[in-house]
């Protein structure tokens, strides 16, 4: 699989998000526990916990995750920073960039960090920012074709080619006959 950054329409709040907006409705706004949990799509029992021990609206039970969220974020953006470039990450190459962010804070690693799950979960941490697709094979050629200055020089010959040409001579012969 290989890790995108969400699109725009395609946006979706990741579960602090929702909860902190649960919370608010029920506080500020006075709506009823129910209605905030059902609103906002959060567990009523979860909701529940949040506001009677006045915890934060991102805390999570069970043990803390291997790395700190400073450290999750900075491989967001390392993430979001290949996607402008076009190249996309898959999980084992984000297994790796996640291993050597732990060795280099120092912290202490399980043994089987991280693990073939890791990445999942990691996405399922960040769904704000982030999204699984699944990889299209492009060969080799294409890749090397796929430079900026061959795509620009492409249509420079294609204007040169057509300069001559009026509207009713242009035809589209691909595979849709449009």
């Amino acid at each position: 699989m290989v890790i995108k950054p969400t699109k725009q329409n395609e946006y979706r709040e990741s579960q602090a998000t929702r909860f902190s907006g649960a919370m608010r409705l029920v506080k500020e706004e006075g709506g009823s526990l129910g209605r905030a949990a059902l609103s906002f799509g959060v567990s009523k029992t979860s909701l529940y916990r949040r506001l009677e021990k006045g915890v934060n609206a991102d805390w999570r039970s069970g043990r803390k995750t291997t790395l700190s969220m400073d450290k999750e974020k900075s491989i967001v953006q390392v993430i979001m920073y290949r996607s402008k470039l076009g190249v996309c990450m898959t999980d084992g190459e984000l297994r790796i960039l996640a291993q050597q962010r732990a060795k280099k804070a120092g912290r202490a690693m399980p043994k089987f960090f991280p693990s073939s799950r890791w990445p999942t979960r990691f996405v399922d941490r960040h769904i704000d920012r982030l999204t699984r697709k699944k990889a299209q094979i492009l060969d080799v050629k294409r890749f090397k074709m796929s430079t900026k200055e061959l795509i620009h020089s492409y249509y420079i010959n294609l204007q040169e080619a057509m300069e001559g040409l009026s509207a009713a001579q242009v035809w589209n012969s691909d595979e849709t006959s449009f």
